[in-house]
């Protein structure tokens, strides 16, 4: 049963058979253990592109776990430019980092396109905490490789050149769109690897000339793996 409810993300239950939560590392713990979790995931959202589904400075009302589509975590820089953190998929689960803080979000997520997603309460979730060590212990170290991924794409990005980047930028969204085309928008694609839009274009410009890749309107396809795989390390 999937509930089209974008005006105020009220919430309604429904059986969610398609539930993808046990693909999730976090929650391995549980189906080991035999707790049946999946008795929290009874409602389904869908919403269009474009739509928020975490906003920054709100409190988040539970997690949500993708079932289809694609969506952006990002957040403002101190010059009021979108600075994209990461890209999830299917498969992926959103909000925990913060249930287990209780602080509001620092991040906003919006769907890049239609997207449908499983919602576990935060009750739900912070009885599942409660019933089983394994799994906060899960959670916790989650959050603790969180924080370290961060430090360390920080750390690299001060290090590399812009062109470097957006390689590094174009396979991540290659293995996002899988077979597809990677259809993200320039102003998207810029704020990702965290130069300026117009360093974006120039540049798949020239990748284009070099036949590195194929361009057509927003769509890009990797055509030169290996080779955008060694400029991606020495730029």
């Amino acid at each position: 049963m999937y509930i089209r409810d974008v005006d105020d993300q009220n919430i309604i239950s429904g059986p969610c058979e398609q539930c993808k939560v046990s693909e999730h590392p976090i929650f391995h713990i549980l189906e080991n253990e035999g707790l049946d979790y999946k008795k929290s995931c009874n409602s389904c959202l869908v919403y269009p592109a474009g739509v928020d589904i975490l906003e920054a400075g709100t409190s988040v009302k539970g997690i949500y776990c993708i079932l289809s589509g694609k969506a952006k975590v990002y957040r403002y820089g101190e010059s009021g430019k979108e600075q994209i953190i990461r890209f999830v998929k299917p498969g992926d689960v959103l909000g925990f980092r913060t249930l287990v803080t209780e602080n509001p979000l620092k991040v906003s997520a919006t769907t890049l396109e239609e997207t449908s997603m499983c919602f576990i309460d935060r009750k739900d979730f912070k009885q599942m905490m409660d019933q089983s060590s394994g799994f906060r212990e899960r959670v916790l170290k989650e959050i603790a490789q969180d924080l370290t991924d961060l430090v360390d794409a920080l750390t690299d990005m001060a290090q590399r050149t812009v062109r470097s980047r957006l390689c590094s930028a174009l396979l991540q969204l290659s293995d996002l769109y899988q077979d597809e085309p990677i259809n993200l928008s320039r102003e998207d694609l810029s704020g990702f690897v965290g130069t300026a839009q117009e360093s974006v274009i120039r540049l798949l410009s020239e990748m284009k000339k070099e036949q590195l890749i194929e361009v057509k309107g927003r769509k890009i396809t990797v055509i030169e793996h290996d080779k955008i795989q060694k400029m991606s390390l020495f730029g």
